[in-house]
């Protein structure tokens, strides 16, 4: 079940960028042959990444899935401010290059934000636990 999940997930993600990278490509066999070969390219990556990332959450070695549902929110905000940021933009390389940066720099600012978020959040809960149990002895 994780794993499907996680393999969903990567595909998602893998389909936003393939998505950017042949917009503006001419309609044409050729240009539809690669956007299929990207595709399975990247449902047999997105499957190892999430065979690999259930293998880590089974052993204990990932993240939670507090902090991973934090991530998942980061990352939708950060996609959300870059979707309204690049709507506008030129269809070109070089701007389909910079959309392809600003994601992968969100997606590890959503990383690092999301396990604060989730650090934060258990440690907040532990200062409360710790204070109601100091006020009643």
């Amino acid at each position: 079940m994780f794993m499907a999940l996680f393999t969903a997930g990567y595909f998602i993600l893998f389909l936003s960028i393939i998505d950017r990278a042949f917009r503006g490509a001419p309609i044409g066999p050729v240009s539809n042959t690669f956007t299929i070969i990207a595709w399975v390219a990247a449902f047999i990556i997105s499957v190892g990444l999430g065979d690999f990332t259930a293998k880590k959450a089974r052993a204990g070695k990932a993240p939670s899935l507090f902090a991973a549902l934090f991530i998942l929110a980061w990352f939708l905000l950060f996609s959300a401010v870059l979707g309204l940021v690049f709507r506008f933009a030129p269809i070109g390389p070089v701007s389909d290059i910079f959309v392809i940066i600003a994601y992968g720099i969100a997606l590890i600012a959503s990383i690092g934000l999301g396990n604060f978020t989730a650090k934060k959040a258990r440690d907040g809960n532990r200062t409360v636990n710790c204070q109601t149990k100091c006020n009643r002895s």
